[in-house]
Formats: C-alpha cells, sequence, structure tokens
C-alpha cells in the first residue's frame, strides 16, 4: 500500500520512488515491505513478507510505521 500523503508531504516524486524500487531489483510492488525515506534524502527499500526486525525501524517516526498486520 502506497502512503500517498506521506509521499507528498515528503517531495518524493513518482519518478524517484520507481528508480529506487529498480535499484532495489524490485519488480513488482508486492515485493516490497517498506520503502523509507532516508534523512540523507536516500530512499532504501525493504523487501519481504515478514515484518521487519525491530532494530531495523527503530529510528523511524511511529506515525509513519504501518500498524500490525499492515503492509
Amino acid at each position: 500500500r502506497l502512503l500517498v500523503d506521506a509521499q507528498q508531504r515528503a517531495r518524493v516524486h513518482d519518478d524517484e520512488l520507481r528508480e529506487a524500487l529498480r535499484h532495489a531489483g524490485v519488480v513488482t510492488l508486492a515485493d516490497v515491505a517498506w520503502a523509507v525515506l532516508e534523512p540523507t534524502g536516500r530512499i532504501s527499500v525493504l523487501r519481504g513478507e515478514s515484518p521487519p526486525d525491530p532494530w531495523l525501524v527503530a529510528d523511524l517516526d511511529r506515525e509513519s510505521r504501518p500498524g500490525p498486520g499492515q503492509p
């Protein structure tokens, strides 16, 4: 599920997101667990069906994190 409001607030254009997904080897959006806009401006892509390890996302704003059972 794309968080379009968050994407617009961060001023990340669709082309930038598509480029980051391609660089991560993503071929379908279903492969993406999270796409994170890092403080450096880089987009990190976490792939997989399992929720990410809490340590990997501990520094993220809680409002931007999906709730239990949400991708």
